[in-house]
Formats: C-alpha cells, structure tokens, sequence
C-alpha cells in the first residue's frame, strides 16, 4: 500500500511538472476597484480569469519564451497590456495609474522582457536600411530557438516586403531553427506571408468570387487602368477608416496617374460594410471577399490595411502597409 501512495504522488508531480511548465505572478496595485484579471498567451491557446486580488498566480504549460496578454475588467470594460516573457517562475509588480494604463514596476526572472523594450527602442534609431536589416537579423539569429524569432521575423518581412533579396536572406537563415514553431500566431502572419510574396509574381483576380455593393457575385476584370491598387481592409479597423478619408481627398490624384482603386473588405456581413461606404460617399471600387479561397487568403494577408499595386497583366508591382508608403511611391503630395 505504502509502495502504491510513493507511486501516485511521484505519478502526480511527474503529471504537474508537465502541465504546469510556468508560473506568472501577478501583483497589481491599484486605488479603484477592479473586477477580474485574466492572462492570455497571443496565440489563444491558454486563457486563465480570476476574481481580482493584488496577487494573482497564473499558471501555462509553456516551456518557451512566449507572449501574454494582461487582462484586466472595471466595470465591463476590458483593458490589457502585452509582455514577452520567459518560461519559468515569474513575477510581474505593477499598477494602475488610471483604468487605461497599466504600469509595469518591475518583472523578476523574465530578461526577455527587458530585451524587447530594449529592442523596440533600438530599432527606432536605424536611418539606414541595411543597418535595420543587419540589426533585426543579429535579434532574430539570438533568439532562433525561440518565437521572439518569429516576432522579430514579421517585423522584418513588414519593412522587406518589396525586396525578394532581403527576404531570401531571412528565409535562409530561418532554415537552420530546429525548433517548430508553426503553431506561433506571428508564424501565419509573418513567415506564411513572406513564403507567398516570394512565391507569387501575378495575381489572377478572376480566379477569386467577390460579392459587389448590389449583393451579386462577381469577378474583378482588370481593364482601361495602367495600375490598380487594392486596399485590404474591414469594417472596424481604425487606420483602414482614417486612410479611407485621405483616399476620397485624392481620389482625382490617383486617377491622373491611371490607377484604380480596388477595396477588397474581408468581412462576411454585407449591411456594416454598405453602410459605411454609403454614410462616407466613397464611390471607388468596393467589393467583398466571398467564398472559402479568399484573395486574402491566398496572399496570407493579415495585417489591415494592407495595399499592393498591380500592373495591367496582374503583376504585382509593389505592396505596402501603409497610405503614406503608397503616395511615396507614386509620387502623390
């Protein structure tokens, strides 16, 4: 019997090592009353919600550097902030200065943390481009082994996006990671996307049904413009809406310069999205994606807004996450 006990306490510590990889302390101060705290990593694979009290333990199975969410409830409405930190015992100190702002006091056995702020104020003072490049390449080859990695690795593809070359370099250097981490959300947003600019040269828009402001089915027929621009976008995305506004102010700019614009709206419901369009008079082009195989989908965007210009025959000339970047490149004041 006694054999049995020793083996069903050794079987319950074998079974909580694993399940049980980190704990994250939390220690949150604050002069107002707060509901809940609640902790999720980014990829939504663990969501932990408690009661609030000054402490608070949650506990992960990560066994590697990962990113977390710090959720926090007052009355109805939900407020966060989002930290790298590494597996193992950790300890967060913060507080609360207003019910919008949450300050971090210090994170103890977490280096990570203090690394990403580090490196978020450093990439910040690059000018030159193959100094940025070099820098986020010498991050992403320090953490290979970690999804830090695959983070820095979306930031590099979003400034390389035009340049098959600079990609090729981190894909070649991601080729020597031994660790998978397909699983990672940053991994579809960055690393599919890279794999697809550097795959696909021309669209082919009819291949791809869109749904037209009448609610009809449709095809997008490229004609009478020497370029188009496409805006990936949705209903409820705060930048895509502020450079809509921009857009209609030069609309007559960019038609001088035969170019066409193209909405592709990512989202399912037809009432928000021809709403909106109608309530700001935008009179460009719009369409919804419709269907499973989305061009969206096929180009693994996931970042709004997102434009890319296409040549008459469908090649694709460039591609840019932002307006500023768009009018730069077509010399649009």
């Amino acid at each position: 019997m006694k054999k049995l006990i020793i083996l069903f306490i050794s079987l319950f510590t074998i079974h909580f090592t694993a399940s049980a990889q980190t704990s994250i302390k939390v220690i949150l101060k604050a002069n107002f009353k707060i509901d809940s705290v609640s902790m999720i990593d980014i990829s939504q694979k663990e969501f932990h919600n408690f009661p609030f009290k000054d402490t608070v333990n949650f506990k992960f199975t990560k066994q590697n550097v990962d990113c977390y969410n710090v959720r926090y409830s007052v009355k109805n409405k939900i407020y966060w902030k989002q930290l790298w930190l590494n597996a193992g015992n950790i300890t967060i100190k913060a507080h609360l200065t207003d019910t919008a702002h949450l300050a971090i006091d210090t994170v103890i056995n977490s280096p990570v943390y203090y690394s990403v702020i580090d490196y978020l104020k450093k990439s910040q003072t690059f000018k030159d481009t193959l100094e940025r490049n070099n820098f986020m390449l010498g991050e992403i080859e320090k953490n290979i082994e970690n999804s830090r990695s695959i983070a820095i690795a979306n930031d590099y593809v979003n400034f390389n996006q035009n340049s098959k070359p600079n990609l090729l370099k981190l894909k070649l250097l991601l080729s020597k990671q031994k660790t998978d981490f397909s699983w990672f959300l940053f991994y579809t947003i960055g690393i599919d996307r890279m794999n697809k600019i550097l795959a696909i040269k021309n669209v082919h828009l009819t291949d791809f049904k869109f749904t037209d402001r009448k609610n009809k089915t449709t095809f997008i027929d490229l004609k009478n413009y020497d370029y188009y621009l496409l805006d990936f976008w949705f209903v409820g995305c705060v930048p895509c809406m502020q450079q809509h506004k921009i857009i209609k102010l030069n609309q007559q700019k960019i038609k001088d310069k035969k170019i066409a614009v193209i909405g592709v709206c990512i989202d399912k419901k037809a009432g928000p999205w021809n709403k909106y369009l109608q309530e700001h008079n935008y009179t460009w082009a719009n369409y919804r994606e419709s269907g499973a195989n989305t061009l969206s989908g096929y180009l693994a965007i996931n970042a709004f807004p997102s434009y890319m210009i296409l040549n008459g025959e469908g090649d694709i000339v460039n591609t840019f996450g932002s307006l500023e970047d768009v009018f730069t490149a077509l010399k649009i004041n």
